[in-house]
């Protein structure tokens, strides 16, 4: 871990962060197999790679990560739903569940991330809305939200349909959005689990051939081709990666990544203990306030992005005493490109106690 030595004596730093250009904008596109593709850092909301990142695009079964965004929205994992015949006759990729079958919320989002089951889909979808039109045009308020404006559903599954599309780079939203529900987070980083008598195996082979893949979901119809969305996490930092229509799409996502994670480094900015700040005291004649953290101040950048970085210190101009040493006096943060990738807070080191005010002048000033 890389070392910045950082001692602020004035009491509030505000500086702006400038943003650095996309990490590869230098690769060669023929490099990367897919027809459209980006990597996107969530945490800056950089692109650090793209490749035709706006076209629309057939998506297959990553479709599933918007239905399950969707039905986490509307209902409980623990809820029961009970599997219709409608649920069960569906063409594709199936976990097989039956008729009349009561199974729980949870146990069919296993099903439709790991073993990307159609028949999980419209049974969770047929259990929100009572039709998978209903449950379409849900998915495409939450779209909406996530502030998707280039991506339409008409089904829970993915499986081909006219106005059923979404790009490279709206599905790398959909997917860094999937990865912060935690419930999801699990799933999609499980390899294999049983769940009310079913057996289901991931079929995100990147879990089993990449270190630190989290994360993702596999797609394919003639139509779509090959799609993938995956997440994969290094020191901390977490990266996201798409790919629509990619023949080698294994070999896509480990390129990227690989080369991703060569250029992160750990930086540390304050240490435990370390004065990071002096904050006057009003009325003190020069008496000053130190600050500090009891926790270490850093965070995971790109290289090039060590350089554009600020530690700000959100701080009163000043304070009044009496002050208790271990009392909070404000936060640290470290900036890039106006976001906040980490933070602790700040307290003061000593207690201060102003002299009595019968003291003279000097010898408040002196001792």
């Amino acid at each position: 871990m890389k070392q910045f030595s950082v001692l602020v004596s004035i009491v509030l730093l505000v500086t702006l962060c400038v943003p650095t250009q996309a990490a590869y904008e230098s690769f060669d596109h023929k490099t990367v197999s897919a027809a459209a593709c980006v990597l996107y850092d969530p945490l800056t909301g950089r692109f650090l790679y793209e490749k035709d990142a706006d076209t629309k695009r057939p998506i297959a079964s990553t479709t599933k990560l918007m239905t399950a965004l969707t039905v986490l929205a509307c209902t409980d994992p623990a809820d029961t739903v009970t599997v219709t015949a409608e649920a069960v006759h569906v063409e594709g990729s199936r976990i097989y569940i039956k008729p009349g079958e009561p199974l729980s919320v949870e146990t069919l989002l296993y099903g439709l991330l790991l073993e990307s089951g159609n028949d999980a889909a419209l049974a969770l979808a047929l259990h929100c809305d009572g039709s998978v039109e209903a449950f379409a045009e849900r998915m495409n308020a939450e779209a909406e939200k996530l502030g998707l404006s280039s991506t339409h559903f008409v089904n829970p599954h993915g499986l081909p349909a006219k106005d059923h599309f979404s790009t490279a780079r709206e599905m790398a939203l959909v997917t860094a959005a999937a990865c912060d529900h935690p419930l999801l987070q699990t799933i999609m980083s499980t390899r294999t689990v049983t769940k009310e008598g079913y057996r289901f195996t991931n079929h995100n082979k990147l879990l089993w051939r990449l270190d630190g893949a989290d994360g993702g979901k596999t797609g394919f119809t003639k139509a779509a081709g090959r799609c993938l969305c995956s997440s994969a996490s290094y020191e901390g930092r977490r990266l996201i990666c798409v790919t629509l229509n990619a023949p080698d799409d294994w070999n896509d996502h480990e390129m990227l990544y690989r080369t991703a994670f060569e250029s992160l480094d750990s930086y540390s900015f304050l240490e435990p203990g370390a004065a990071a700040a002096a904050i006057p005291v009003a009325g003190s004649f020069g008496i000053s306030a130190t600050v500090s953290s009891i926790d270490l101040l850093n965070c995971t950048l790109f290289k090039e992005e060590a350089d554009n970085i600020h530690v700000r210190l959100l701080l009163p101009q000043h304070v009044y005493a009496p002050v208790s040493a271990g009392t909070q006096a404000g936060t640290a943060e470290i900036c890039l490109g106006g976001h906040i990738l980490a933070s602790v807070p700040l307290f003061f080191t000593h207690d201060i106690v102003l002299p009595p005010r019968n003291r003279s002048l000097l010898s408040r000033l002196f001792g």
